[in-house]
């Protein structure tokens, strides 16, 4: 049985157009990892971000990567 891997990307202040960019190569390292891995899922942390990290962005992401989970903090926590 091949094992799963999870790819948790924190977030703060993306840079403009980011959800395609993170898509393109989250898709490309899926398609990769499919020889070695049963499933290659995708966690994005927004972490309190003021810019760039819209509820528009969050359902892009849906859109373009299905079943990515999006964890939204509202105020930033800082490292750790």
């Amino acid at each position: 049985m091949k094992p799963a891997l999870n790819i948790i990307v924190p977030c703060y202040n993306p840079p403009p157009d980011w959800e395609k960019a993170l898509a393109s190569c989250f898709n490309g390292l899926a398609a990769g990892m499919a020889a070695i891995t049963s499933h290659t899922g995708l966690v994005v942390v927004n972490d309190g971000s003021p810019g760039n990290f819209t509820r528009e962005s969050a359902e892009l992401l849906r859109e373009l990567i299905p079943g990515v989970v999006v964890v939204d903090y509202p105020v930033n926590r800082g490292k750790g």
